[in-house]
């Protein structure tokens, strides 16, 4: 099983693509952006199996 973690620094909708490549069972990751409220339609369809845990007013939402 492999296992990743990363601290995407926000903006996550804009960089979340390369992690496919490394083919992880499961990511965490920090400071991303609430797939529910983010309107980047990739993103979302990307992101099809998730808890997401937080409240951050200041994200950057696409």
């Amino acid at each position: 099983m492999k296992i990743l973690t990363w601290n995407c620094n926000g903006a996550f909708w804009k960089k979340f693509e390369e992690l496919s490549l490394l083919d992880a069972d499961i990511l965490v990751i920090q400071e991303c952006e609430n797939p529910k409220e983010c309107s980047h339609l990739a993103y979302k369809k990307w992101v099809n199996n998730f808890l997401w845990i937080g409240e951050n007013k200041n994200t950057e939402l696409a």
